[in-house]
């Protein structure tokens, strides 16, 4: 069963709560939801955190990248040959 959405204002309760040292606990009590809860929002929170535009390296264009190891844009990554091929 799945329970209420995160508010826009609940993340970033749990946001500040997590950087003050509250344990996944602690959080959970705090906004009356699950530790998996508070977890998954946090994880998911901290994927945005890292996620920016960067340029492709094989075609240069911009792309929303999911963080530094992320460096090749959706079309290069599905390319069945190296960029680098000549």
């Amino acid at each position: 069963m799945r329970g209420t959405r995160w508010s826009l204002e609940d993340r970033q309760k749990a946001w500040n709560l997590r950087r003050s040292g509250k344990t996944l606990e602690q959080i959970g009590l705090a906004l009356n939801r699950s530790v998996a809860s508070v977890n998954t929002c946090l994880q998911a929170m901290k994927q945005e955190h890292q996620s920016r535009k960067r340029p492709c390296l094989c075609c240069r264009r911009l792309f929303h990248s999911a963080g530094a190891h992320n460096r090749l844009c959706p079309l290069c990554a599905r390319r069945s040959i190296s960029p680098y091929a000549p």
